[in-house]
């Protein structure tokens, strides 16, 4: 019996792990996720919930917060567009920031 070919929307997808480790070592994190999320929790926790900008007496902000301004934002200190779609997620390469820091590090140029 003739089986009919299967378009690429039709083929079963491959399962990548979360995180995927790199050949070179770097770790990429399929986001959103909960292994992302516990991962920037992690992060968060080494910073003790402060921006590492504003300095260890600044106040301490809120994860997932709903309030953008006191919200803490966990950046990339090698940004992601670096290098030909550079992404490295390990924890030496993250930071907690304010969202006053986030965004003067971002609009740089503009």
């Amino acid at each position: 019996m003739y089986e009919p070919f299967l378009k690429p929307k039709d083929q079963p997808r491959r399962k990548e792990p979360n995180p995927r480790v790199m050949r070179d070592g770097r770790v990429v994190y399929k986001k959103p996720s909960k292994p992302w999320d516990a991962h920037r929790l992690r992060i968060y926790q080494r910073d003790m919930g402060r921006c590492v900008k504003c300095g260890p007496k600044s106040r301490v902000l809120y994860f997932n917060g709903g309030d953008v301004w006191n919200s803490a934002e966990i950046d990339h200190i090698r940004a992601k567009g670096m290098g030909g779609g550079f992404v490295d997620d390990r924890e030496f390469n993250l930071e907690t920031l304010c969202h006053r820091h986030h965004t003067e590090k971002h609009d740089k140029g503009r």
